[in-house]
């Protein structure tokens, strides 16, 4: 189901202070703002992902933490509907987003960390009927008072599909070259090895979604805890680095 994590995700309330954080800290160039709007985006590329700073409506009273995973699918976002069905994991409808600089489809996922983005849940199909009600949920997500009452709800976590454009593939492979020309950063860093997430034993929604199928892909690991919620990124460096941990205000980076 899952071929690849496309991008990792950390929620700020200042995307320019957290991105030049996290440039100071890892010898990393902090990349562009994206403004959409209601929310705004910049994505530092650590080798084989990306790591999104989002800022999302305009709360202010939060320390910048682990928000979210995003995973890219092995099918085209309608394909992937029957999959999760299956696996028992509830989902929304895939419903697309455009701007003027990029658009995308996001599925969103339940049940895999304690809080979500709030959404309308269920085990939906690829039917006439959901395929128009998916256009008329991104119809209503181009008005912006849609938008800024979404944004007022937003969750404390979330987990979710996507499928970008071809503008973001040539993005990502803009990004690579910038970071293989910066030689890793400080630290010689080759990539992102794991996401460490705190999972209940109870919960099993994480083991019916499966693994990334790519090798290249990060990989989830799993401690066990009283709570599901993310806990930290683990960094594969050129030279041993024992363990040493950043942190940027509640992120936590590890580089091996």
């Amino acid at each position: 189901m899952i071929k690849r994590i496309d991008h990792i995700i950390i929620l700020t309330p200042n995307p320019y202070q957290t991105s030049k954080e996290i440039e100071e800290a890892f010898g990393l160039v902090a990349p562009s703002i994206m403004e959409f709007g209601m929310f705004s985006s910049a994505m530092f590329t650590f080798g084989n992902v990306n790591i999104e700073v989002l800022k999302l409506g305009d709360k202010q009273s939060f320390k910048p933490y682990l928000y979210g995973v995003a995973f890219e699918a092995n099918k085209q976002p309608w394909e992937l509907l029957e999959d999760l069905k299956q696996a028992n994991i509830e989902h929304t409808l895939p419903i697309k987003q455009s701007t003027q600089m990029v658009s995308w489809t996001n599925v969103m996922l339940k049940g895999l960390l304690d809080k979500e983005m709030p959404s309308s849940y269920g085990m939906q199909k690829n039917t006439t009927f959901n395929r128009y009600l998916a256009k008329f949920f991104e119809k209503l997500m181009g008005f912006d008072f849609v938008v800024k009452s979404l944004m007022k709800d937003v969750g404390e976590s979330m987990v979710f599909f996507c499928s970008y454009d071809e503008r973001i593939k040539a993005y990502q492979e803009y990004s690579q070259k910038v970071f293989s020309a910066f030689s890793g950063g400080r630290y010689g860093l080759k990539g992102v090895e794991s996401i460490i997430i705190e999972k209940e034993k109870s919960n099993t929604s994480w083991e019916r979604l499966g693994t990334p199928q790519d090798e290249d892909s990060v990989q989830s690991e799993f401690i066990e805890s009283d709570k599901n919620r993310l806990h930290s990124i683990v960094l594969d460096a050129e030279k041993s680095h024992d363990n040493k941990e950043i942190m940027i205000s509640d992120v936590k980076f590890i580089i091996k």
